[in-house]
């Protein structure tokens, strides 16, 4: 079935200041799909394969692996690196903080999605400005 997924990054304060995708945060929403969750998972190994020229699929491209082991696996939704974390959350998992870093971020191009993301969490929602007289 077909839903909104949303990639993060994570790191600590030291790597956010020097990496210009965190800006000096430590975490990040990167990217939002409408997909299954076998197709998030596979865009999630796509990015993990690209992560390092150290790392390769497997021969049926349900790994990625590096000359030590397997590294990710399809199914998988999450993956380290350096340092960084990198994982893949449906829209109606995620937490109150992850839902206001999507928010933040602004990786959702469905207006339904970000209601959605108000009603589950009305603190996130905007004030709307009364007019003055």
């Amino acid at each position: 079935m077909n839903t909104t997924y949303i990639t993060f990054g994570g790191t600590n304060p030291y790597q956010a200041q020097g990496n210009g995708l965190f800006r000096g945060r430590t975490k990040v929403a990167i990217r939002a799909e409408y997909c299954t969750a076998e197709q998030a998972s596979r865009l999630l190994m796509q990015d993990c394969r690209d992560e390092s020229d150290n790392y390769f699929f497997d021969d049926t491209f349900t790994k990625v692996q590096d000359v030590l082991g397997t590294i990710m696996e399809q199914g998988d939704m999450s993956y380290h690196h350096d340092g960084y974390g990198w994982e893949t959350i449906a829209l109606a998992d995620l937490t109150e903080e992850e839902a206001r870093v999507t928010l933040r971020d602004h990786v959702l191009f469905d207006e339904a999605d970000r209601q959605y993301l108000y009603e589950k969490f009305p603190a996130l929602a905007p004030v709307p400005v009364e007019d003055e007289e």
